[in-house]
C-alpha cells in the first residue's frame, strides 16, 4: 500500500511539473507600448490618439490627445494578459476638455490581444463631468492599438542611464515658451528641472514610471511652479503645471521630450488653460 502511494505522489509531482512547463512555454509575451485610435470614452474625446504603457504584467498607464479633450488614465486587467488573450480590466482616467472642463470616468472592459500585436478594447463606465451632465452620465469607449516595444519583463533587467544632465532646448504654450531647460535626474526615476525662457521661468520635479534608460520610451509626470513676465505688461503671476509626457534617451544620448497638462493660474478667476511642451536635449 505504501507503494503505491508512493508511485501515485511521484505521478502526480511529475504531472504538476508538466503541467507547470505547459503554462510557462504558452505564456504570452507582452510588449510594452501601445499606440491607438480611440472612440468616445477617455482620455482621448471624442477621437483621438492613446499611448500606453504597460508598468507590470497586469498595470498600464495611458496619455491620449483628443479632438476636444486630452488626459491620462491608469488600467488594472483583472485577468492576466499572459495566460489568456481576452482579458477584463478596470481604472480610471481624467481628462481636461478645451473650454478647462475637469472630465473622471470610471470605466470595465475587456480587451483581446490579437496574434500580430493588435489591440482591440471597449469598455462601458461611468463619467463625471459637469459640462455633460449635473449627474454620474453613463459613458462608452472603444480603442484599435497596435503594440510594439520589448516585453515589460526585458525592460525591468536593463540598466538605468549612468547619466545625470539634460540640458534641452523647449518649444510649447507655457511661460518659458521658446527657452532652455536644465534638468538634474536625482536617480533614474527623478528629476529637479529649471528652465529660463522668451516669457518666464519654471522650476519643478518629475517622476518617471519606468527609469530613465538608453534607448528607451518612459512615460512621466510631475509638478513645477512658473511665473510669465510680458514686456510693457509685467508680471503675469504664478502658475502650477501638472504635465504627464513621454520621454525618449537615444544611444547616442539625444533625448526627446513631449508633455501636456493643465496650468493652473493664481490669479482672482484661477483659470485652467491647456499647457504642452516640445523638447530636445542632449544627456550627459
Amino acid at each position: 500500500m505504501k507503494k503505491i502511494t508512493i508511485i501515485v505522489l511521484i505521478s502526480m509531482l511529475f504531472s504538476t511539473v508538466s503541467i507547470s512547463q505547459k503554462i510557462n512555454v504558452d505564456e504570452y509575451s507582452i510588449p510594452s507600448n501601445n499606440l491607438s485610435l480611440s472612440l468616445i470614452g477617455s482620455p482621448a474625446w471624442p477621437i483621438g490618439i492613446t499611448y500606453s504603457q504597460m508598468l507590470s504584467d497586469r498595470i498600464s498607464i495611458d496619455i491620449g490627445t483628443g479632438i476636444v479633450g486630452s488626459g491620462a488614465g491608469l488600467n488594472y486587467y483583472l485577468t492576466n494578459p499572459r495566460q489568456r488573450r481576452l482579458n477584463f480590466y478596470t481604472g480610471v482616467s481624467g481628462m481636461v476638455n478645451y473650454d478647462a472642463f475637469p472630465m473622471l470616468y470610471i470605466p470595465v472592459g475587456a480587451s483581446y490581444f490579437g496574434k500580430k500585436k493588435f489591440q482591440y478594447s471597449a469598455d462601458i463606465g461611468v463619467m463625471f463631468a459637469e459640462n455633460v451632465s449635473p449627474f454620474p452620465s453613463f459613458w462608452f469607449g472603444a480603442k484599435v492599438g497596435y503594440r510594439f516595444g520589448k516585453d515589460i519583463n526585458e525592460l525591468k533587467t536593463e540598466t538605468a542611464t549612468d547619466k545625470k544632465n539634460i540640458i534641452s532646448g523647449n518649444l510649447g504654450f507655457t511661460d518659458i515658451l521658446v527657452g532652455v531647460v536644465y534638468e538634474r535626474l536625482i536617480s533614474p526615476s527623478f528629476s529637479a528641472e529649471v528652465g529660463l525662457g522668451l516669457l518666464g521661468a519654471t522650476i519643478g520635479a518629475k517622476y518617471y514610471f519606468l527609469p530613465v534608460a538608453s534607448n528607451r520610451v518612459s512615460l512621466f509626470t510631475g509638478v513645477s511652479e512658473s511665473i510669465g513676465v510680458v514686456p510693457l505688461i509685467g508680471s503675469t503671476g504664478l502658475k502650477t503645471y501638472v504635465p504627464l509626457g513621454i520621454s525618449y534617451l537615444a544611444k547616442n544620448n539625444i533625448r526627446y521630450g513631449f508633455d501636456a497638462g493643465p496650468q493652473f493660474w493664481h490669479q482672482d478667476n484661477s483659470e485652467i488653460l491647456l499647457g504642452l511642451n516640445f523638447r530636445i536635449g542632449y544627456a550627459f
